[in-house]
């Protein structure tokens, strides 16, 4: 009885305990399921992507170098791509004490000392147009008793007394890191 190459290759790797394809491949046969070739390491596989958990793992390990200290770190690739998305930053740090460092430098170090940044402005002078816009608004709303307007007068009250506070909480912290 006549057997083909195909079955003495199967016939093969059930003896040795091969992976069919694997045989076939080997022999230059057409194989029966589809053979992959890994992304990391570029074996030929039977899984789609990786043919291990260690090729897996380095593929999603990249080396950055700190932009604080120089020192070269591995980094999960995801990990990386996500922090950059979040924070909107071109900086990596390897530890919070570089990102510490960091912060210190490009905004100044302590608490209430630091410099009075362009943002702390910018909120100052939305909140001032609302609370004006506001309080204009109030000024040309008809009342209908006097206890309303007494009530429309204590929250314009309110209002300049907020936008006071701000500006003044902010000139404080200006004067102190300074």
């Amino acid at each position: 009885m006549a057997v083909s190459i195909c079955g003495a290759v199967d016939l093969l790797a059930a003896i040795f305990n091969r992976d069919k394809n694997l045989l076939r491949i080997v022999y230059g046969l057409p194989t029966i399921k589809p053979m992959y070739r890994c992304l990391e390491c570029n074996k030929l596989t039977k899984y789609k992507s990786f043919c291990s958990r260690k090729c897996k793992t380095n593929y999603s390990i990249i080396t950055v170098i700190c932009s604080e200290c120089g020192q070269s770190f591995q980094e999960i690739k995801s990990q990386l791509i996500a922090r950059v998305k979040r924070h909107k930053i071109d900086q990596i740090f390897c530890s919070k004490q570089c990102y510490g460092r960091w912060l210190g430098r490009t905004y100044g170090y302590g608490g209430r000392h630091m410099a009075v940044s362009k943002t702390a402005h910018e909120i100052q002078d939305k909140f001032c147009k609302w609370a004006d816009n506001w309080i204009a608004d109030i000024h040309v709303t008809p009342s209908l008793s006097p206890e309303h307007r007494i009530r429309l007068n204590a929250k314009i009250d309110t209002l300049q007394w907020a936008k006071n506070a701000l500006i003044r909480i902010i000139k404080e912290v200006k004067d102190e890191g300074s």
